[in-house]
């Protein structure tokens, strides 16, 4: 099985049949291929604008040790003025 998900929504896999008819063992993996945001994509819409200066400032002062989160359009971790100026200098640009 393979599928195109999207950031922020929930999705129910059914594995075997339905009323319990069905039983047994096995093994199900998941495995994910993620295509992270663009540079200046602090939203994560696949285009650079204003609401990727919106999310920053409702993030102003966020630290994401681990990964690039809302509003941290330059992924270094932190949310500051340093995303302002990326979403301004990639203004318009649409993410592949």
């Amino acid at each position: 099985m393979q599928a195109s998900v999207q950031q922020n929504r929930l999705y129910l896999v059914r594995i075997g049949g339905h009323g319990g008819a069905d039983t047994g063992t096995g093994t199900f993996s998941v495995g994910m291929i993620c295509q992270g945001p663009c540079i200046g994509d602090g939203n994560f819409v696949s285009v650079v604008g204003y609401g990727d200066i919106l999310v920053a400032l409702e993030n102003w002062g966020m630290q994401y040790p681990s990964h690039s989160g809302p509003g941290d359009s330059n992924q270094d971790g932190m949310v500051d003025f340093d995303d302002i100026t990326t979403t301004l200098a990639t203004w318009g640009v649409a993410c592949q």
